[in-house]
This record gives structure tokens, C-alpha cells and sequence, in this order.
């Protein structure tokens, strides 16, 4: 995926959902390759970038970033995935660890970003650099005996 040599990083939260549209169809028009969208207290950083996604046609929409505090890594892994599956590999996900202040407070289990990075493919690890689909993967964590031993599993 070419993601050019500029993109636009953009707080969108004072605007409604039409106009996010009109301003991403816009940087479009304009040549920009890459929408960065933060993760900010009004909207869902996935659910936002797959209404965009939805309604361009070239543009990438990345997220600058999201929380690996608000959600945990399964959920994050799967909306990824569906977002990047659904918009032909026009998704990217930007992640931060560190929790912001007055935003999120970390989750009492620090294996959180290491099960992140095993869900989520990446560039250099079974991504498919046309489609942004995983070529491996991630095994079931549910059935693994690993998982018995932490207690990650909820079925």
C-alpha cells in the first residue's frame, strides 16, 4: 500500500459523520493517500475508519492511534481485521501503549500488548502487502494450553 509522502492527521470530533466524509472525499480529490484519525472521546476510532473507508475509493484511513487500554487485544485484533478485510487492505492500525491521561486507565493484565502483536498482522509478519490480509493467522487462544495456564480464555 502506498501511503505517499504526506498524509493528513485530523481531529474530526467537532464535525458530524457527513462531514468527515466531505472532508476525507476532499483530501481525495486532492492527492492524499493516508487520513490519520485519532482516537478521541466521541467516536469510535473503527467504526469511523470503516464509514470512511465505505464511501472513498483510494484513500487509506489509519488510526493515529488507538488505545490498547480502551479494549482488549481480541477485540481490537478483530476490528482490525474486519476493517482492513472489508476496505481491500485500505486500513491501518496505529496502536499506543501507553495510557493517556484522563482518557483510559491500564488493565490490570500486563500481557495485553504482546497478545495485540501476535493477533494483529503487520507488515513484517504475514501481511499481505496487496490485500493487508493476514497470510498466517494468529492460532486460536481460546484452545491453546498456554492459555489454560493465564487464564485468557472466556468461553
Amino acid at each position: 500500500m502506498d501511503l505517499g509522502k504526506i498524509g493528513i492527521w485530523a481531529m474530526l470530533e467537532a464535525m458530524t459523520a457527513p462531514e468527515t466524509l466531505d472532508f476525507a472525499k476532499t483530501i481525495e480529490k486532492h492527492g492524499y493517500k493516508t487520513l490519520w484519525i485519532p482516537e478521541g472521546p466521541g467516536r469510535d476510532p473503527f467504526a469511523h475508519a470503516a464509514y470512511l473507508l465505505s464511501h472513498t475509493e483510494s484513500l487509506a484511513i489509519a488510526t493515529g492511534i488507538a488505545n490498547i487500554w480502551a479494549r482488549d487485544a481480541a477485540a481490537m485484533a478483530s476490528a482490525s481485521r474486519t476493517v482492513a478485510e472489508i476496505s481491500e487492505g485500505r486500513f491501518i492500525l496505529g496502536i499506543v501503549r501507553k495510557p493517556q491521561a484522563g482518557c483510559c486507565q491500564p488493565r490490570p493484565y500486563v500481557r495485553q500488548a504482546l497478545q495485540l502483536h501476535e493477533r494483529v498482522p503487520s507488515k513484517t509478519k504475514g501481511c499481505s502487502q496487496e490485500t493487508g490480509r493476514a497470510t498466517d493467522p494468529a492460532p486460536d487462544r481460546r484452545t491453546s494450553p498456554k492459555n489454560a495456564r493465564t487464564g485468557g480464555g472466556s468461553d
